[in-house]
């Protein structure tokens, strides 16, 4: 599921990046319409498009399709929420983590912010999102952290105890998340303090060190 999940974003994503390139023809179409005076042309190519062009525009580039993909769905999902979302990146384009396992841990942790958020008075719901590629590390390493406002949250260890009814059938999320934090042995971090809540990790790219050293030979 998490596979056929990934191809979709990492398709919807190279759509809409393929309708943003065109955008530039688009309006130099418009341009000549106006400048000839033929404004009734000009409304309908209008039209034609607002049917054809997506609805949303990139919040984040990160020159990675995956993982632009989730940030850009999960940004919008906060956004839909009126949560004051902030993103802090850089250029992942050379991330070599695999991309499953990547998509596991960054859409759960983003999916318990947003609904850490959505507990709280619309004033209050804030996130911060930081994803940096840090290639002068040996290996390369993935920082990204999630920060957000939130209720008071108890940690036990590497668990946060659902609140939910039916426990039993909730609080998978972070589980799966350790699971592959524990399988990659990556460093991370899981804190509340003052009515914020942080989960951030340092994931060694050894796929990439593998490339470059290769590349090198």
């Amino acid at each position: 599921m998490q596979s056929a999940n990934i191809k979709a974003l990492g398709n919807s994503y190279k759509a809409q990046r393929k309708m943003t390139h065109e955008f530039r023809s688009y309006l130099f179409a418009l341009s000549d319409m106006l400048a000839n005076g033929d404004t009734e042309a000009a409304q309908s190519y209008l039209d034609e498009l607002k049917v054809r062009q997506t609805e949303r525009i990139l919040l984040v580039n990160t020159h990675n399709p995956i993982i632009d993909a989730i940030l850009n769905q999960k940004g919008y999902a906060a956004r839909e929420q009126d949560i004051d979302l902030h993103f802090e990146i850089n250029d992942l384009s050379e991330v070599a983590i695999p991309s499953v396992d990547l998509t596991v841990v960054m859409s759960n942790l983003l999916d318990n912010a947003i609904e850490a958020c959505e507990k709280l008075e619309k004033q209050q719901r804030r996130m911060t999102v930081k994803a940096i590629y840090n290639k002068s590390d040996n290996p390369p390493t993935l920082f990204f952290s999630v920060e957000n406002a939130s209720k008071p949250v108890k940690i036990f260890g590497d668990h946060i105890p659902t609140t939910k009814p039916e426990p039993e059938q909730h609080g998978f999320g972070l589980p799966n998340v350790m699971d592959i934090l524990h399988k990659y042995d990556v460093f991370y971090l899981m804190d509340y303090k003052d009515g914020s809540f942080l989960f951030c990790l340092e994931w060694a790219d050894a796929a990439n060190e593998k490339a470059v050293a290769a590349a090198q030979k």
